[in-house]
């Protein structure tokens, strides 16, 4: 059966067609994701002391390689990279490392818990470059309450619609999660799944009741320029990542966010990403 969703977030990002013809990638690649928060932090921001604080696997590997392209293609360097194990803990040495840089802007490809330890760290410590990070922490109030407020003026890329957004759709969806359920809590990760299905709903749709895997297959590479509460996705014969598109918010007081951005794309060239991963 093909599959679509998220697999572009994990190694399948890289599988051309003829590998992997029922896959389709709705999940923006993370190497964007850090490409456009560097050249941001560079170019709009004007930040000249780039450090880069990330989980020591692939997922914290691939936003390495993307901020890295990003800094190469200016001439540019960081000022120090410091990665964490997924177990660590304790992140104080971490974080002197990167302090000791002395880094305008510190750039986290972790998961929300090594991302909380960091910044209450920081704060002990008297840290307080820019922080910037990836989609992983996009769930802004969330992440406000668990770091007890330090996430306020954190810049994160996001794939779907704000909060508080007034996007029909999201107002539609909204209202059938408080029917269906009412226990759920409504947040970026509730509504993800709802995001990177929309496609696959519209390639229903397409086929109709003549529903086949070829019928099916042929559907999703008819979708072009389809706007749901992500990113505008299209496919095709050769295409079968739908999407490299984010936006760039910043969390607010009290747990809230600013849009700082519109949707901004990657050109990151992914098979670049993919040799240097596996070098």
């Amino acid at each position: 059966m093909p599959w679509v969703g998220p697999a572009a977030g994990s190694v399948h990002w890289c599988y051309p067609p003829e590998e992997a013809p029922y896959l389709f990638g709705t999940y923006p690649l993370y190497c964007d994701e850090s490409y456009l928060l560097t050249e941001y932090a560079v170019d709009t921001l004007g930040k000249k002391r780039i450090a880069f604080f990330y989980q020591n696997d692939d997922y914290g590997k691939v936003g390495l390689i993307g901020a890295q392209l990003a800094l190469e293609k200016r001439g540019m360097d960081f000022v120090t990279t410091v990665s964490a194990e997924p177990l660590d803990t304790d992140l104080s040495s971490h974080c002197m490392k990167l302090k000791a840089a002395k880094p305008d802007v510190v750039i986290m490809w972790v998961l929300p818990k090594h991302g909380a330890i960091m910044l209450g760290t920081a704060a002990k410590l008297g840290f307080k470059p820019l922080w910037m990070t990836t989609s992983t922490l996009s769930d802004y109030p969330l992440m406000y309450k668990i770091t007890k407020g330090l996430f306020k003026d954190v810049v994160f890329a996001t794939f779907g619609q704000l909060l508080d957004s007034t996007h029909p759709l999201m107002i539609k969806y909204h209202e059938a999660q408080k029917r269906l359920e009412p226990k759920e809590r409504w947040g970026i990760f509730y509504y993800a799944g709802i995001l990177f299905i929309e496609p696959m709903v519209e390639a229903f749709k397409r086929c109709g009741r003549d529903l086949t895997v070829d019928n099916f297959v042929k559907a999703m590479e008819s979708i072009k320029d389809f706007q749901g509460i992500g990113p505008t996705m299209s496919f095709g014969p050769n295409k079968r990542q739908g999407s490299r598109s984010f936006f760039l918010a910043r969390c607010t007081e009290g747990g809230g966010a600013e849009k700082i951005t519109d949707w901004i794309s990657s050109d990151v060239d992914p098979y670049e990403v993919k040799t240097r991963l596996e070098q």
